[in-house]
């Protein structure tokens, strides 16, 4: 089983009635499961209005070790996050992600975004096997930092 990441530039929620070219959807439940990724979305269906960035992450368990590494990147360990012992710091908004799927915001995007940027010549020092899927994350969060969102699929 294969993880998807799709990053959209600009979206726009669309008006009921005309959802016909819609991306995807963004639902209450999702919204109050997810405080720290969904800050600035409303509960709606939205389409693409701007270039999109696909990004194929490959078997379930490879992503779980990237994800251990990037939260000891950050400093702390993925299980910490999961268990809400740790609430902020670098990547923590990606690594809560837990149940991989739905989207984060542009809100948290920018802070992702920045994340990336900050700890990329620490993130190089690991290797390319990890490296190379960091730089398509950082890719897709400053897809989305502005006026996106990024979507986990």
């Amino acid at each position: 089983m294969g993880l998807d990441v799709t990053a959209y530039t600009q979206v726009q929620l669309v008006p009921r009635g005309k959802r016909e070219n819609a991306a995807f959807v963004v639902d209450e439940e999702a919204i109050s499961r997810r405080p720290l990724t969904s800050v600035g979305l409303t509960p709606g269906v939205y389409k693409s209005t701007g270039p999109e960035f696909e990004l194929r992450v490959g078997h379930l368990m490879s992503y779980m070790w990237w994800r251990e590494q990037l939260a000891q990147l950050g400093g702390y360990r993925q299980q910490d996050v999961l268990a809400g012992d740790v609430a902020s710091g670098p990547f923590v908004e990606l690594i809560s992600f837990a149940d991989l799927q739905g989207v984060i915001g542009n809100t948290a995007a920018r802070k992702l975004a920045d994340d990336f940027e900050r700890y990329d010549a620490q993130a190089q020092a690991l290797g390319s096997s990890f490296y190379g899927l960091y730089l398509q994350f950082k890719r897709a969060f400053d897809f989305a930092k502005d006026a996106g969102v990024v979507s986990i699929h």
